[in-house]
């Protein structure tokens, strides 16, 4: 059932304004999804059917999925290197829960965070530039030292390998 009230409205005026912090964050973020799209459609649009990097479904524990997993609200998708393909690994960490989950990294790589949708990063307080969204960072990804990553509620994370 849908509702006609201010939940369900999108008010056109705000985001039209050119002074909208929120609206050039979200046109560079946005810009720079499509941007690593395109530069990895090895991984998320091969051209032929088996070609591109294999990839396998993990729970956060980095298990392969199975059972109950598949009814859960958290996943990984490991993109990897079966032979010598010259790419790099990713790893997409997905969390639909409305409490944060920690998720155990596939090891033997150095990962990087390229992109983390959480909303700190929207938060004036913590932005580094009015038109630049730290939600993506596509030429420095922030390094990771540890083998887990804590995934915020409802925010999807792309690592790749460094």
């Amino acid at each position: 059932i849908q509702a006609d009230n201010e939940w369900n409205w999108f008010r056109w005026g705000e985001w039209k304004s050119e002074s909208n912090l929120y609206r050039t964050r979200m046109h560079d973020f946005v810009r720079d999804v499509i941007q690593f799209r395109k530069d990895h459609a090895h991984a998320f649009a091969p051209t032929e059917h088996g070609e591109g990097m294999d990839f396998s479904w993990k729970n956060s524990s980095n298990f392969d999925m199975s059972g109950d997993d598949w009814s859960s609200k958290v996943v990984m998708m490991h993109y990897y290197n079966d032979g010598d393909t010259g790419y790099k690994e990713m790893a997409i960490l997905i969390n639909m829960e409305r409490t944060d989950v920690s998720f155990s990294l596939p090891t033997g790589r150095n990962w990087g965070v390229v992109v983390d949708t959480q909303s700190f990063f929207d938060d004036p307080m913590n932005v580094s530039e009015v038109s630049q969204s730290d939600n993506i960072r596509l030429d420095d990804p922030i390094p990771l030292s540890e083998s887990t990553y804590t995934v915020k509620a409802s925010s999807i994370v792309i690592l790749e390998d460094q």
